[in-house]
């Protein structure tokens, strides 16, 4: 937008809040447990897992 008010294609530009973010950097896996992680998870293609399992009304083991 900048540049077009210096170009004078547009009148004025609108003004924007200033917003701030606060950086909280997040943890990181060394090279062997990233390894560790993908070799874990290769073993579950393919594979269903049930994570909910309830019994309804008639008995019978349900999942969600």
């Amino acid at each position: 937008m900048s540049y077009a008010s210096k170009r004078r294609l547009i009148v004025s530009i609108p003004e924007f809040p200033k917003v701030s973010v606060k950086q909280i950097p997040r943890g990181w896996f060394n090279t062997n447990e990233y390894r560790k992680i993908w070799s874990a998870a290769g073993r579950y293609i393919g594979k269903t897992i049930q994570v909910r399992k309830y019994m309804d009304e008639g008995g019978n083991k349900q999942t969600q």
